[in-house]
């Protein structure tokens, strides 16, 4: 306690008794002026690397080459040769160090831990250790130290990804879009050529039927076929009959085989199959309409006359037509009649 200030003991109190001062207390005052000046602080810039000049190191370089001709020189000349000898050697020498130069990035001689002493000797090996670390973790080359602070450049280049991606999905979605019209076109293609195919077939085949049987031609018939035993009594392969049940409907109805199914119900069964086209309800019967080939008899059949009035209607109209002329004068007759009436 000193001046009526702190513990009277410091027994079981854990400290030494006297008063100090808080360190840890920050009023509020200095805490809302750090927020202000935080809110206001700049992201911190790091400073780039210092880069190599490649002309002092390609001078320094030179500049090496140059001293050991030099040595040389005066070592030719304490052994007293001639001057034209001297030169000769010099230059010899002064040639084969040039062509030695050592690589960008090295040098020739080297200080404690690695280091020159040249300045630019050493920021050039720095920057290809550099180049190094970063190929080992997998920096891509447009880094920059520091933009990771950058938020208005961060998001600069988020929006630019997103509108990369973007594209790139577009891209991929005009490339399926224009795969799928590729992939139609050639269906509709292969399509239309299997159709032209079938044409062909029928042609040709219609063509060797008429070479073999010249005397045969079309005929359509409507058949109706009612089911016996649930049962048309007929056998097809694509349209045509191949085989007739005895005593089924098919052969009571007259279906032959050989005939070409062409209609089911009314519909066209080139279109739907011939199955899909029969009625659900089994009792109904079966309406048919088949093409054969019969033999062509070569009598043609007689036009039908055009409809024109008969003798006999002729006459009848004469009869019931009114005789004009004979009921003109007794028209007339009357008519005088009744003038000579008004007179009297």
């Amino acid at each position: 306690m000193y001046n009526g200030i702190g513990l009277a003991s410091v027994r079981g109190s854990g400290t030494n008794g006297y008063v100090t001062k808080n360190m840890a207390h920050v009023s509020r005052q200095r805490q809302a002026d750090r927020k202000s000046q935080d809110h206001f602080r700049e992201p911190p810039k790091l400073r780039a690397p210092a880069k190599a000049n490649s002309e002092i190191l390609d001078h320094n370089r030179k500049r090496e080459v140059e001293v050991k001709c030099l040595a040389l020189q005066e070592q030719l000349e304490e052994q007293g040769l001639a001057a034209d000898e001297v030169e000769e050697k010099v230059s010899a020498l002064r040639t084969k160090l040039l062509v030695k130069l050592p690589a960008p990035g090295e040098s020739s001689s080297s200080g404690v831990g690695g280091r020159t002493g040249e300045t630019h000797a050493d920021a050039e090996r720095k920057a290809a250790e550099a180049a190094a670390l970063k190929g080992a973790l997998g920096i891509s080359e447009s880094y920059v130290p520091g933009q990771a602070f950058d938020r208005e450049l961060q998001q600069k280049l988020k929006e630019e990804r997103m509108a990369k991606r973007e594209a790139e999905e577009q891209a991929r979605r005009e490339a399926e879009e224009e795969l799928e019209r590729e992939r139609e076109r050639e269906e509709r293609r292969k399509r239309k050529e299997a159709r032209r195919e079938e044409k062909e077939a029928a042609r040709a085949e219609k063509k060797l039927r008429r070479s073999k049987h010249p005397d045969l031609k079309k005929k359509y018939v409507t058949l109706t076929l009612v089911r016996k035993d649930d049962s048309l009594g007929l056998s097809l392969d694509n349209n045509h009959v191949t085989a007739v049940k005895p005593g089924g409907a098919a052969a009571e109805a007259g279906v032959l085989v050989g005939d070409i199914i062409v209609e089911v119900m009314g519909k066209d069964c080139n279109i739907e199959p011939f199955g899909s086209l029969l009625p659900k309800n089994k009792s109904l019967p079966v309406k048919l309409k088949a093409m054969r080939f019969v033999k062509d008899d070569g009598v043609k059949k007689p036009k039908k006359p055009k409809t024109t009035e008969t003798e006999g209607e002729a006459s009848t109209s004469a009869e019931t037509k009114p005789d004009e002329t004979k009921e003109e004068p007794e028209k007339e007759a009357q008519a005088d009649e009744a003038k000579e009436e008004t007179k009297a």
